[in-house]
């Protein structure tokens, strides 16, 4: 099962908007707890994560193609980040080298263990130290009605991480969102800069809601709101983690095309041309992979494979996931009002397709 299909289960999650606008404060400042205590538990564990096309780094041709925060969650090397930065939309292509920064000004190289594009979520994977800190995504926890939660964004240079406040009030999520994923998240009234996504959003005791990302929230008009901010609740990361571990993005069968579910006219095409319904459509094709070598085009709608009805794009996932890597395969295709064949291999995924 694809984190994506898990959506619907989630919907239960309780959506929150912040009252007051952003506050810009220092760590310290922000939560007059015991201070100590607040930043040995959270500061250590945030980092700085830079994104380059490649293998280049820093010091090289290669330059930084994008940049966010992050924080360890687990004591393994294992950390949250955003996804969207990382990736070049034209070309679906994902950066291949990581590189982060952590809260004393070090650096270590890391690499991708899984990603879910739907909800903007990444999990990089670096050598872990005897020290290694992580933050606590494990237990969901209770927001209040007026209680002030934080955005925390990582710093480089050892900087001091940088903090956006404001107040939370319960809200329904249907009549805030209405349909898509947004209903799943925590939605604050804060605009955070591009170097805060990816950071965690806490309360005052330093707990961990949320995972905060640029999720674009649009009006009646198809207009962005302005003035929010998104996060993805610990209760939702905690079950997407265990499937992506099940099933490691890198690891997924690959056939070197993306696909949507059909429009309303291309139903009906497919309706009129085999009598059923049922189909994807190919809405990209990567240039180095297989299906560009078999001629695959995007707009192309797959209809069947190895002789089974394809009917949408979790089923076709599922179809692809039950075969073997290496293996060619035959592919029924509508292109332009006429059904064509074609065959195709079935590969693993390469680190530099974008999911």
């Amino acid at each position: 099962m694809m984190a994506s299909q898990l959506l619907h289960k989630l919907k239960k999650v309780v959506t929150l908007m912040v009252l007051a606008g952003p506050l810009v404060v220092g760590l310290a400042e922000a939560l007059p707890q015991s201070n100590d205590r607040f930043m040995q538990q959270l500061g250590p564990a945030l980092v700085r994560v830079a994104g380059y096309m490649g293998n280049g780094d820093s010091g090289n041709e290669s330059p930084m193609y994008g940049q966010s925060s992050g924080f360890f969650f687990d004591r393994n090397g294992l950390l949250l980040t955003t996804y969207s930065p990382y990736v070049a939309l034209e070309t679906k292509t994902l950066c291949e080298k990581f590189e982060i920064e952590l809260y004393d000004g070090t650096t270590r190289t890391a690499g991708v263990l899984a990603i879910d594009p739907v909800l903007d979520i990444a999990i990089l994977e670096t050598t872990p130290a005897s020290d290694n800190p992580a933050l606590d995504i494990t237990a969901p926890t209770e927001v209040d009605i007026a209680e002030e939660v934080w955005a925390v964004a990582g710093r480089s240079s050892g900087d001091e991480p940088l903090v956006f406040s404001g107040r939370v009030k319960a809200k329904d999520e249907t009549s805030l969102y209405g349909s898509g994923i947004g209903d799943l998240l925590i939605n604050t009234y804060m605009e955070l800069p591009e170097y805060a996504y990816g950071g965690p959003l806490v309360n005052a005791r330093g707990e961990v809601l949320g995972l905060n990302i640029r999720y674009p929230h649009l009006d009646n008009n198809g207009a962005e709101v302005s003035g929010e901010g998104h996060a993805v609740p610990v209760s939702s990361i905690a079950t997407i983690y265990r499937v992506l571990l099940a099933n490691p993005t890198f690891e997924q069968k690959w056939l070197g095309f993306g696909t949507r579910r059909l429009s309303v006219q291309e139903g009906a095409l497919t309706k009129r041309l085999l009598q059923r319904r049922g189909g994807v459509v190919i809405d990209f094709v990567w240039q180095e992979g297989p299906a560009a070598q078999s001629d695959i085009r995007r707009g192309d709608i797959l209809v069947e494979m190895n002789g089974d009805r394809v009917l949408t794009t979790t089923h076709f996932k599922r179809m692809l996931f039950d075969t073997a890597n290496e293996t060619t395969i035959d592919l029924k295709l509508i292109r332009d009002g006429s059904i064509l064949s074609t065959r195709s291999l079935v590969q693993t995924r390469p680190r530099w397709a974008a999911p």
